[in-house]
């Protein structure tokens, strides 16, 4: 591809801790891009193994900044605040970019140079089983594209597709600088919180189909995976942005997104601990839940706790015999 940058150029920004172990692949795939980036941030955030060696072997194609360990939404402003790149793409440092993914992004975006934002699709690599799948696949979505490469509406967006991998997206530093970056007072779910506040502002988003980032799920000290049982913090993002959402007057629009999470988040509880009593879901956000959910979080929070393994067992034999016979053809 012929070097066209009118109006464009690229920081990336890698937040890393403890990231000894794979710090060195998502570099080399950065500095393996066919379209080159302007500049390359890794934000040490605190780490106590070899992770900040490992960085500075690259040294000076890429830049190391250090941050006190005070989360990745912390590190990855550090970078944004940092860079000089009218557009930041963001990688996280165990995920992997295939060479043309910033190549492939430009192209897009010279394509459509009204967008903010855009990102594209993913493999998802499960660590624990060793095989890998897209995270969209094409002929799903296609409906929601029509015909298009981008999407009207983040927000409708999120219900069909669910949460977007930051190591696949690239957004205008200004927009970020504008919308708020990522919070810093929590480690969890700080792009979807960042992500949420953009498409108040500017609902629509670039979308590439083809997979070009490898996301390993599973990994043991991923943030996902250490926070992936919590009730409270999700809930508290879900009410923080049902405000949000009806000041920019778009709450009708956010309130199917609220519903997806507040049951998503359910189910990964219960997976985590079928015993969950959920007194964390406060009364207001109940409403979210389909009816039958709704009873079952009630009668759990009503009931002793000596008693919720027998409540759990209940609602696992009931919903598998739902389950049975909805997938049973009628004669």
């Amino acid at each position: 591809m012929t070097d066209k940058r009118p109006f464009i150029s690229i920081s990336v920004v890698i937040p890393a801790y403890n990231a000894e172990a794979y710090i060195e692949r998502a570099i080399e795939s950065v500095l393996a891009q066919t379209y080159a980036p302007d500049e390359i941030l890794v934000v040490d955030n605190g780490s106590t193994d070899r992770t900040a060696e490992k960085i500075r072997q690259y040294e000076p194609k890429v830049q190391y900044l250090f941050e006190a360990k005070a989360g990745s939404g912390t590190a990855r402003n550090r970078g944004i605040r940092a860079a000089g790149g009218d557009w930041i793409a963001f990688l996280d440092s165990d995920d992997q970019w295939f060479p043309e993914k910033l190549q492939k992004q430009v192209e897009h975006l010279c394509r459509h140079p009204e967008l903010v934002w855009t990102f594209t699709n993913y493999l998802i690599f499960w660590w624990k089983d060793g095989y890998e799948e897209p995270a969209f696949p094409e002929e799903r979505f296609a409906a929601l594209l029509k015909g298009k490469d981008f999407f009207d509406d983040y927000l409708e967006t999120y219900v069909q597709m669910g949460h977007i991998l930051t190591s696949s997206v690239m957004i205008q530093r200004a927009v970020l600088l504008e919308a708020g970056l990522f919070p810093e007072d929590r480690n969890w779910a700080v792009d979807t919180d960042l992500f949420f506040r953009i498409a108040y502002r500017w609902p629509v988003v670039g979308y590439l189909s083809q997979p070009l980032v490898r996301y390993y799920s599973g990994i043991p000290t991923s943030v996902t995976e250490q926070h992936r049982g919590e009730v409270k913090p999700r809930c508290e993002l879900i009410g923080r942005h049902l405000s949000l959402a009806a000041q920019h007057h778009r709450q009708k629009a956010f309130e199917p997104c609220a519903r997806q999470m507040l049951k998503a988040c359910i189910g990964r509880a219960l997976v985590v601990n079928p015993c969950q009593d959920f007194r964390e879901i406060p009364e207001h956000l109940e409403y979210l839940l389909p009816a039958r959910l709704r009873r079952e979080i009630r009668l759990r929070k009503r009931l002793p706790r000596a008693v919720l393994p027998a409540i759990a067992l209940y609602f696992r034999i009931k919903n598998a015999l739902r389950n049975f016979f909805a997938r049973k053809p009628a004669k």
